[in-house]
């Protein structure tokens, strides 16, 4: 894995948008959540093969 990652302030940011859709469903919220580490993981991961 490359140096890249998230600000802290992101994953606060993260953790209050999961909050919010947890309120409706935790099954959505986790769903979300995991999207996102998939697309980040990803991004990152095509950033730092140069």
């Amino acid at each position: 894995m490359s140096g890249f990652g998230l600000h802290p302030q992101a994953y606060a940011d993260l953790d209050e948008i999961w909050e919010y859709i947890a309120a409706d469903s935790l099954d959505a919220a986790d769903r979300t959540r995991n999207a996102s580490a998939a697309t980040w993981t990803s991004s990152f991961q095509c950033a730092g093969s140069d």
